[in-house]
C-alpha cells in the first residue's frame, strides 16, 4: 500500500516502483540475465553486514578498516597524509563500517593521532582495535624509552602503551586491544592477568592476540575460561589466497575457542590486485618492483585465475580475492587498506557481488598449501589410522 502525501507521494511512487522492479530482475533468471549477473549493481547498493567479535557480544562491520597507511613517517612510501585518511576514514564509516585497526607502532605513532582527531563525535559509533609489544617511536624513529621492559608483552609494557595509546586516541577506552606480537618471554598467565586488570579497569573491553602461535592462545585462553577473565576475542593472522599456513591450526583453534579471525595481509602485499599482470607501467608507489617481481608458478596460476573470475563477474580481481576470504570461513573479518579515498570506494564495492561455488572451488583447488598433510596430522587423519581406530565404523561417524 503507498499512501500519496503531495508531490513527495509521487516521488516515494516511483522510488518503490523501481525497488520493485529491481527485485524482479534480480531474483530472476531472466533478470540476472539481462543485469549481466550484477545483481545489486542495478541501484549501485553496497550493503555492510555485521559479525560478533567471539563471545563479546561486540558487534563489528564484516571488513575492517586498517589504518597503518595513516600518516607519511614510515619511509616504505605506502603513507597518506592526513587529509586523505581522513577521506578514507570518513567514506568507510559513512558507507556503514565500524571496524578500525590500528597500532601503536604504526606510521610511528600518527596513524592513532590521526584517529583520535578523526573519531572526534563519532567515538561510539566506532569499534576501535589497537595493539601493543614493538614499543614507542618517536617521529625521527628513535626509541621513546630505552627501558627494555618498555618493550614486548610484559606488564609494564602492556600499562604504558596502552596509556600512551589513550593519549593518542584522545578516548578513554579501547574497544579491542590485541598483543601485536608474542614476546616469548612473558608467562602466559602473567599476560592474562594483567590483560584481565585493564579489563577490569575499563580501559579495555576486549582481547586480541595477532602473530602468536596457536599452542600459546589455547593456554592463554583455557587459563582465562578457568580464572574467570576475559576470555581471547579475536585471533589476527597474515592469511590470503596466497598464503594459507595459518589454515590448520588457526581455523580450528578459533572454531573450538569461538574466537573470531581478523585477516591482515589480505591481497598479498597487492599482489592479488592483479595490478602487477597489468601491461602499462604501474605509476603510483608499490612495494614491489614491477619489473622485478618474481612469482612462483602456483602463484602466478592463482593470480591469473583470480583474474580470470573477476573478468567473470566483471568486477576487479581484489573483489574476488576478499570474497574468496568472506566465504571460506563465516568468523573470518578480512582487513583492508587504503591509501586513497578511491581506493577504499573500490574496495567495499565487493559486497556487490559474490563468488559461486565453482569458482571458489577452483581457487581452493589452486591455493591448497601442499603441507597440509604434516605430523601429526597425516598419521591420526590417514585412511589406515582412521580404519584401525573406527573399524567398521570407518566412514559412518559424521563429525
Amino acid at each position: 500500500m503507498i499512501i500519496i502525501l503531495g508531490n513527495r507521494g509521487i516521488g516515494l511512487k516511483i522510488y518503490y516502483l523501481n525497488i520493485c522492479i529491481w527485485w524482479e530482475l534480480n531474483n530472476t533468471s531472466l533478470g540476472r540475465l539481462l543485469l549481466g549477473g550484477v545483481g545489486w549493481n542495478y541501484l549501485n547498493l553496497r550493503i555492510m553486514n555485521y559479525k560478533l567479535l567471539g563471545r563479546s557480544g561486540i558487534k563489528v562491520s564484516e571488513l575492517c578498516l586498517g589504518t597503518n597507511t595513516f600518516g607519511t613517517s614510515w619511509e616504505m612510501g605506502i603513507g597518506t597524509d592526513k587529509k586523505e585518511s581522513r577521506r578514507i576514514f570518513d567514506y568507510y564509516v559513512d558507507h556503514e563500517g565500524n571496524f578500525i585497526d590500528t597500532a601503536i607502532v604504526y606510521e610511528d605513532g600518527q596513524s592513532e593521532s590521526y584517529l583520535g582527531d578523526f573519531m572526534k563525535g563519532k567515538r561510539s559509533q566506532v569499534v576501535l582495535a589497537t595493539k601493543y609489544s614493538f614499543g614507542l617511536y618517536s617521529l625521527n624513529k628513535s626509541l621513546i624509552s630505552k627501558d627494555p621492559s618498555f618493550i614486548g608483552n610484559s606488564r609494564k609494557s602492556l600499562v604504558q602503551s596502552v596509556e600512551h595509546s589513550l593519549q593518542t586516541l584522545k578516548t578513554d577506552y579501547i574497544d579491542l586491544l590485541y598483543v601485536h606480537f608474542w614476546d616469548s618471554t612473558t608467562e602466559v598467565e602473567e599476560l592474562m592477568r594483567s590483560l584481565e586488570y585493564l579489563c577490569q579497569s575499563g580501559k579495555i573491553l576486549a582481547i586480541g592476540f595477532s602473530n602468536t602461535p596457536s599452542w600459546v592462545i589455547a593456554e592463554a585462553n583455557t587459563l582465562a575460561c578457568c580464572r574467570g577473565w576475559s576470555p581471547i576475542s579475536t585471533i589476527q593472522l597474515k592469511f590470503n589466497l596466497l598464503d594459507r599456513e595459518a589454515e590448520r591450526e588457526f581455523f580450528k583453534l578459533a572454531a573450538k575457542h569461538q574466537i573470531s579471525i581478523v585477516s591482515w595481509g589480505s591481497l598479498a602485499y597487492g599482489l592479488l590486485t592483479g595490478k602487477y599482470f597489468q601491461k602499462e607501467k604501474i605509476k603510483e608507489p608499490t612495494r614491489f618492483e614491477q619489473d622485478k617481481l618474481k612469482l612462483s608458478e602456483k602463484e602466478t596460476a592463482i593470480i591469473k585465475e583470480v583474474i580470470k573470475i573477476a573478468e567473470e563477474l566483471g568486477c576487479k580481481p581484489l573483489h574476488v580475492a576478499i570474497n574468496w576470504l568472506r566465504k571460506i570461513n563465516k568468523n573470518l573479518i578480512p582487513a583492508v587498506g587504503a591509501r586513497n579515498v578511491s581506493q577504499i570506494k573500490e574496495t567495499l564495492d565487493c559486497l556487490r557481488y559474490n563468488l559461486s561455488e565453482e569458482q571458489f572451488q577452483k581457487l581452493q583447488a589452486l591455493s591448497t598449501p601442499p603441507n597440509q598433510n604434516v605430523y601429526p596430522y597425516d598419521f591420526i587423519e590417514g585412511e589406515g589410522s582412521q580404519r584401525s581406530m573406527f573399524g567398521k565404523y570407518f566412514g559412518k561417524i559424521d563429525f
